[in-house]
């Protein structure tokens, strides 16, 4: 089994089941690319025709506020499908900048060619579906524990999603993501 297919296969499984003839449809669509820290994957306002399936490291969804601040919006850790380009992209340009926090392994395919195989294949459409069902489902949970909870209560909730990623990213993108100050998480993190 080539190395593509192998890394394509384990993030596959984590949303659901696709038959081998099917796996290997889409891993001869795909490219293995490393990126080092700091690369933006995609920039807000860019033309991005691309799917991105995350086998190794670390990165975020963010925007720039009208003062130039960054406000994060979701951390990933591979393996994982980052989000699919018909939520992230509107008119054919990107709605939101995606970087890599540490180096990382991207498998990606053209995601117009990958939606040509979900029309074909109703097995790659359900599998299609189930990812953006959990795209959806996380974003809902985020906002639901944004408007609902104390920071004691979103910090939690941060550390249960992400195990780990408190010690990994510099605290101002955790700050943005749980929309409070830096100094209020840092008082947090102190009592919590």
């Amino acid at each position: 089994m080539s190395l593509n297919l192998s890394l394509l296969q384990s993030i596959i499984k984590i949303y659901g089941e696709v038959s081998s003839a099917n796996l290997k449809k889409i891993a001869d669509l795909v490219s293995l690319v490393q990126l080092e820290k700091g690369t933006l994957i995609c920039k807000e306002g860019s033309s991005n025709n691309k799917e991105y399936f995350l086998t190794a490291g670390i990165c975020r969804s963010f925007i720039l506020s009208e003062k130039g601040e960054e406000i994060s919006l979701g951390f990933y850790i591979g393996p994982v499908v980052l989000p699919p380009q018909t939520s992230r992209v509107k008119f054919e340009k990107s709605l939101y900048q995606m970087e890599c926090l540490s180096g990382v392994e991207i498998l990606e395919l053209p995601a117009d060619q990958f939606l040509n195989l979900m029309v074909e294949e109703e097995e790659i459409r359900n599998w299609g579906n189930a990812v953006l069902h959990q795209e959806l489902s996380e974003k809902v949970e985020k906002e639901l524990i944004l408007a609902s909870c104390g920071g004691k209560e979103k910090l939690q909730w941060f550390r249960s999603k992400y195990p780990l990623l408190e010690q990994r990213i510099p605290h101002g993108m955790i700050a943005s993501f749980l929309g409070m100050t830096n100094i209020s998480l840092s008082r947090l993190r102190g009592g919590v």
